[in-house]
């Protein structure tokens, strides 16, 4: 099969073809490129995609610790709602949901939240 090439005719005035310029799908550099990415993830660990040379040095040993976990707003709504749908379908294969981002809620979270109630205000401990 091979590669791919791309011909490039140059007419002259009389319109007939003067050169034909064959170029190869890919370029030098492509392939060049597509050898360092082969590089690159070569060297990744199979389990965590991180770089080996670096996840595996002897001082790094038990230097990972976790980050603090982020909520994927988008995440939460597909599993919340995939939860209710399951529970309100007998068969919810097939169905297709999609979601929107609602730009009155965004302003409504973007305002100061309201101030506690009195009766919140000042709980002291030692009191019944």
């Amino acid at each position: 099969m091979g590669a791919r090439h791309v011909v490039t005719y140059e007419y002259d005035i009389g319109g007939r073809i003067t050169r034909a310029i064959e170029t190869p799908e890919w370029t030098e550099e492509d392939r060049e490129l597509a050898f360092a990415l082969e590089e690159y993830e070569a060297g990744l660990c199979p389990g965590c995609n991180q770089p080996l040379d670096e996840t595996t040095k002897p001082e790094h040993a038990d230097a990972y610790q976790p980050n603090p976990p982020e909520r994927c707003h988008y995440c939460t709504a597909r599993e919340l709602h995939s939860e209710a749908i399951e529970k309100q379908n007998e068969n919810p294969a097939g169905l297709l949901v999609s979601y929107r981002l609602n730009p009155d809620v965004v302003e409504q979270n973007l305002l100061p939240a309201p101030p506690l109630p009195p009766e919140l205000q000042g709980f002291d401990d030692d009191q019944p």
